[in-house]
């Protein structure tokens, strides 16, 4: 683990950010980090990189954890909370699902993403995106609806996956996902869109089925496997199958664990950095 970053001081331009509320809802909030070569003239060479915490709510970690593949790619890291609780006690899958009563995760995530693009000056172009555990539950979902608003997408190790079956409802397919969100799954953003799909070769618990009677089950969402392996082996050839270019990756005894699958994440990044920059060079 590194060391703690430094306090945030008033008026620094760049480091660690603390929380700021969201303009758009204050019940929510987010934190940042800024290279340290980012200036006012170098603002138009950034882009943004999203991070989503898990169900543990741990921003601060998903933060730091990527501050090295931010300095090295030209990133500014946003890395929204939403915390359990806003609405009762028992709400702890909240964002997971885009939508829990009345609040939409993925527009209060573009919010944030338009405050951060305006405060720093970043070019308003698509965003990465990268989500581990809960985390990677938001990221598929969201990629499901907003993909036009991506340039790639790092999925890690989702408990419960989103098929795109039209015939089962979400969270299981996407039957009613017109009448839930307002608007469908932008299938054609999804062709071609790089995402990876990554997973521990030891993520291995069978703790993520849900059964009958819970709150959170769906017919059908045991159906894509036992294990996260599993799943994330099923999300892979779903997105496959709908014309992204997924990318497989299992890390070699790796457990449920952020960190030790982030060499893998920061390489898949790396590479859409890369791409980019043979692409269109400066």
């Amino acid at each position: 683990m590194s060391p703690t970053p430094p306090l945030f001081q008033i008026g620094q331009p760049t480091g660690y950010f603390a929380f700021q509320a969201c303009k758009a809802d204050r019940r929510f909030s987010y934190c940042a980090y800024v290279p340290a070569h980012y200036t006012a003239a170098t603002a138009h060479t950034f882009r943004l990189l999203v991070v989503v915490h898990g169900s543990e709510r741990a921003p601060e970690a998903a933060r730091q954890l990527f501050a090295p593949l931010a300095d090295a790619t030209n990133c500014v890291v946003l890395a929204p909370l939403f915390p359990m609780a806003v609405t009762d006690d028992e709400e702890l899958h909240n964002y997971l699902f885009l939508k829990y009563r009345d609040i939409r995760y993925d527009l209060l995530l573009l919010a944030m993403v338009d405050e951060m693009q305006r405060r720093f000056a970043l070019p308003v172009q698509k965003f990465w995106l990268a989500g581990f555990s809960g985390g990677g539950q938001f990221a598929h979902r969201f990629m499901y609806l907003h993909a036009a608003r991506l340039s790639a997408v790092s999925v890690g190790a989702p408990g419960m996956v989103n098929g795109l079956d039209p015939q089962r409802p979400w969270f299981v397919g996407v039957k009613d996902v017109q009448a839930r969100f307002g608007q469908g799954v932008d299938r054609a953003a999804m062709h071609g869109l790089p995402v990876q799909v990554v997973v521990g070769g030891a993520d291995t618990d069978t703790d993520i089925q849900v059964a009958p009677g819970h709150p959170l089950y769906v017919e059908g969402v045991n159906d894509t496997g036992l294990t996260r392996v599993r799943r994330a082996a099923y999300l892979h050839q779903v997105l496959l199958g709908a014309g992204a270019a997924s990318q497989w990756d299992v890390v070699p005894d790796a457990r449920h664990s952020a960190h030790e699958i982030h060499a893998s994440v920061e390489a898949f990044f790396v590479h859409q950095h890369e791409q980019a920059a043979a692409c269109h060079p400066a």
